[in-house]
């Protein structure tokens, strides 16, 4: 177990996850339920805190390398993750040194990077498109309702979403 709502949740869904690989289902099935579990459990944790313990965001690639290697397609995983991951090294260091600024923690890096190895190329891509639109989106909505400047936005919460919408199409 864990902590609140998103580690119940995220539990509940290991366990879901192990019942559907023992009645039949296909591993696929089991690979997708887990990751819907763990990406709804680090937007839970992104939301909250501001921050995504790479402990979480390790797992979701790890999965995806080990399902990219069981289906046969190891490379596309791999470039998903290179491109996901450097996306998101060079935003950071931009912000970092030119604009003297933390933009994206490391979190968010590795989030992409698991997220790259599920979807490979060009479909991480797109994911990365609409996480910065939804991302925008968030925060013009936020600074326009709320009177209260909040600091950030919770850019795990929007690459997930951004994957849940993938895998709706």
């Amino acid at each position: 177990g864990g902590q609140g709502r998103g580690a119940t949740g995220h539990d509940a869904g290991l366990v879901l996850t192990a019942r559907t690989t023992v009645i039949g289902c296909s591993p696929a099935t089991a690979v997708e339920t887990t990751n819907v579990m763990l990406l709804g459990r680090l937007a839970c944790m992104d939301r909250a805190w501001r921050w995504l313990a790479f402990e979480w965001t390790l797992q979701l690639l790890g999965l995806g390398l080990v399902a990219g290697w069981a289906w046969g397609d190891l490379s596309g995983a791999v470039t998903g993750m290179a491109v996901g991951a450097d996306v998101f090294i060079a935003l950071q260091l931009y912000y970092r040194f030119v604009r003297n600024t933390e933009a994206l923690g490391t979190g968010d890096i590795w989030l992409a990077a698991g997220l790259g190895t599920l979807s490979g190329m060009p479909v991480i891509l797109y994911i990365l498109t609409l996480a910065a639109i939804t991302g925008l989106l968030g925060a013009a909505m936020a600074r326009f309702w709320s009177a209260r400047q909040r600091y950030g936005v919770a850019f795990g919460a929007h690459l997930s979403l951004a994957y849940f919408i993938f895998l709706s199409f």
